[in-house]
């Protein structure tokens, strides 16, 4: 299944199930896609626009020739696309859109039906001056994306050359489904392997077989094997609960994991709180004594032997958000 039908897809079972605000994210994204096969030579802003505009843009204006209400240009879709994914901020910042018929004094978003999109505009009656808005519903936006990028891509399949490394579980164990609507016949891998072997010796070679499912069928072997050990391993610690002594013992696998995202949490907060070079230069030393300390007095007497005086205070009072929990002084 092609990558544009694939999010269209995902993005309809997003709005069936109320997750209106993911399914905005992706949909967001498909003038990205389209726009790269449409513009594969522009920048990314003249793509997204452009795409837009030529296929979107003249089905959100108004019938009217003269109609100067705001609507739903590239330009401002494009803008909400940066500000929603880039800032989490569902906006416009009608500063950076250009068209004047579009730097609308407020930007709505709104939990509709999707049936219809609201553009009001409200004249204040001093003088020249006016206050316009623009509501979207955010269903009738993502249904309007996913459909011109549908038609888009079924009219230009020939444009798209994406490489999508994405396998579904149920090949793995051979449980293919033809509702999955990704072949398994090709063989993306043994093109690889064959550019790179006639390159490297000059001749027209091919590999035999299907290199891609050969490694499908290794892979889907090994999970198997691993599923199966985890399950006699439950069974097993399942039998011994039942003759063990009541007692909390953490689990190996569970105490690794959680000691590795300690230690990633606590690494990005030493890039962030330490940057001075002597510190940098104690880094590994530094975050081995806080990671195998439990208690604010073993954490001290690690440091004393890394630093002397000043430095260990200073070194404790940064800490102090990641310690203030912990026993001792």
């Amino acid at each position: 299944m092609p990558v544009i039908e694939i999010y269209v897809n995902d993005i309809k079972k997003a709005l069936s199930n109320g997750c209106c605000f993911s399914a905005l994210s992706l949909a967001l994204t498909l003038p990205d896609i389209c726009g790269m096969a449409e513009f594969p030579n522009k920048q990314v802003a003249e793509r997204y626009i452009g795409w837009y505009d030529k296929y979107i843009s003249d089905y959100m204006k108004k019938e009217e020739p003269a109609s100067q209400n705001p609507y739903l240009s590239g330009e401002m879709v494009y803008n909400l696309r940066n500000t929603y994914l880039h800032q989490g901020s569902p906006n416009v910042v009608t500063s950076k859109v250009k068209e004047e018929i579009n730097q609308v004094d407020k930007f709505v978003l709104y939990l509709g039906d999707g049936k219809m999109i609201h553009e009001i505009t409200i004249a204040i009656s001093a003088g020249p001056v006016s206050f316009r808005t623009i509501m979207v519903d955010i269903s009738f936006l993502c249904d309007t994306l996913c459909e011109c990028s549908l038609q888009y891509y079924r009219e230009n399949k020939e444009k798209f050359e994406f490489d999508f490394n994405i396998i579904p579980q149920n090949y793995l164990f051979g449980e293919q489904n033809s509702h999955d609507g990704i072949s398994m016949d090709e063989d993306p891998i043994g093109e690889i392997v064959t550019q790179k072997l006639s390159i490297a010796t000059g001749q027209s070679l091919k590999i035999s077989g299907n290199v891609t499912q050969d490694m499908i069928a290794l892979f889907s072997k090994a999970l198997t094997r691993y599923a199966q050990t985890q399950n006699n391993q439950e069974a097993v610690s399942e039998r011994d609960s039942k003759i063990a002594v009541a007692k909390k013992v953490p689990d190996k696998k569970t105490a690794m994991v959680t000691r590795s995202k300690k230690e990633l949490q606590f690494r990005s907060f030493f890039g962030q709180t330490f940057k001075e070079k002597k510190y940098q230069d104690k880094k590994e030393q530094i975050i081995e004594s806080f990671l195998s300390s439990k208690t604010k007095t073993q954490l001290n007497g690690k440091l004393t032997k890394i630093f002397q005086g000043q430095d260990v205070k200073v070194i404790l009072n940064r800490l102090k958000p990641k310690i203030k929990d912990w026993p001792g002084q």
